[in-house]
């Protein structure tokens, strides 16, 4: 797991997207509270197959 502020994230968000892509969880952060993550879309799908496996 990565953890960014967001305003660091913008100049190297490229290589954060690589790195999701490779499977990496990148927390955005804001005031150190994480805002949003950014993840891979095998990892998302994996996601929404869990939650809407439970319904």
């Amino acid at each position: 797991m990565i953890r960014i502020a967001g305003n660091e994230a913008k100049p190297i968000l490229a290589e954060l997207l690589r790195k999701a892509e490779a499977g990496e969880e990148i927390h955005l952060t804001k005031y150190g509270k994480t805002q949003a993550v950014l993840v891979g879309v095998e990892q998302y799908e994996r996601y929404r197959r869990n939650i809407f496996s439970k319904d």
